[in-house]
């Protein structure tokens, strides 16, 4: 089948056509056609609270967290919640840590550059990337706690951020995000 074939396809790292959606922020066409065509990345990957499988390769959905790259994430999560296979909670928090540990974020704020600036510059960074929409997704389709990491990095600019929404709650964000 072709869910089959679009899973298997992967480059020279082990990176699947998933992974370079996530990585480059691919349109929203192309992730919706791999959602019909081969799925969400990584529930069929067995993974449930793990952002990594278990040859150590992160997620797809890691690869959005780490690129500020809300919009597939969000496609992501909406057609998992849709198909009755939510992400769980253990995962978006998993997800959320990332957020912090990504150098892109530092980069595209006018900090030191990123390893994607400095070896792809010919794929600089989508300009729609934004991590704190990435957070909002997070919270739209579940994300109840902050993680670990962020009890410790107070002065992050995205911990306040993060602190707000989940005060709030997921009501608006649930509007602004399930369309």
């Amino acid at each position: 089948p072709l869910w089959e074939t679009v899973r298997s396809l992967k480059d020279c790292n082990d990176l699947t056509v998933w992974h370079k959606a996530c990585y480059y922020d691919a349109p929203d066409e192309i992730v919706l056609a791999l959602l019909h065509s081969a799925g969400p990345p990584d529930q069929s990957d067995g993974l449930k609270d793990s952002v990594y499988n278990a040859s150590g390769m992160p997620s797809p959905m890691e690869f959005c967290i780490n690129q500020g790259n809300w919009r597939p994430l969000q496609l992501i999560l909406q057609h998992m919640q849709q198909a009755g296979s939510p992400a769980t909670p253990a995962f978006l928090t998993t997800l959320a840590d990332g957020v912090l540990c990504t150098s892109v974020f530092g980069c595209v704020k006018g900090r030191a550059k990123c390893g994607r600036c400095l070896g792809d510059a010919a794929h600089p960074h989508s300009p729609r990337l934004s991590f704190e929409k990435t957070l909002e997704v997070l919270v739209a389709y579940g994300l109840k706690k902050s993680p670990l990491g962020f009890a410790t990095a107070n002065n992050h600019p995205l911990v306040k951020r993060l602190k707000k929404l989940l005060k709030d709650g997921p009501g608006e964000m649930k509007k602004r995000y399930s369309k």
